[in-house]
C-alpha cells in the first residue's frame, strides 16, 4: 500500500509536469498564430492605405487640373475682353481722327 501511494504521487507529479508543458507548448503555438495573424492584418491594412491614397491622389489631381483650366479659361476670357475693349478704343480714336482730319482738309478746301 505505501508503494503504491508514491508511485501515484509520483504519477501525479509526472502528470503535472506533463500538462504544463503540453500547456505551455498550446500557448506558444496560440502566440505564434497570433502573431502571423497580426502581420497579416498588418499588411492588409498597409494595402488599404496605400490604395485608398492613390485613389484619394488621384481626384485631388483631377480636380486641381480641373480647377486650374477653369482659372485659364477665365483669365484668356477677360484677356480676351481687355483686348476687344483696347483695340476697339484705338479703332474708335483713329476713326475720330480720321474724321478731324477729314474735316480740317474739307474746311480748307472750300
Amino acid at each position: 500500500k505505501v508503494w503504491f501511494e508514491g508511485a501515484r504521487t509520483a504519477a501525479i507529479c509526472l502528470e503535472a509536469l506533463a500538462r504544463g508543458w503540453f500547456g505551455r507548448r498550446k500557448a506558444k503555438r496560440l502566440r505564434a498564430a497570433i502573431a502571423i495573424e497580426a502581420a497579416g492584418r498588418h499588411f492588409m491594412v498597409r494595402q488599404w492605405y496605400r490604395g485608398t491614397k492613390h485613389a484619394t491622389v488621384c481626384v485631388q489631381r483631377r480636380e486641381r487640373g480641373v480647377q486650374a483650366r477653369r482659372r485659364y479659361a477665365e483669365a484668356q476670357g477677360a484677356a480676351v475682353a481687355l483686348q476687344t475693349m483696347a483695340r476697339r478704343h484705338l479703332a474708335a480714336t483713329s476713326y475720330r481722327n480720321l474724321r478731324v482730319g477729314a474735316a480740317v482738309a474739307q474746311k480748307r478746301a472750300r
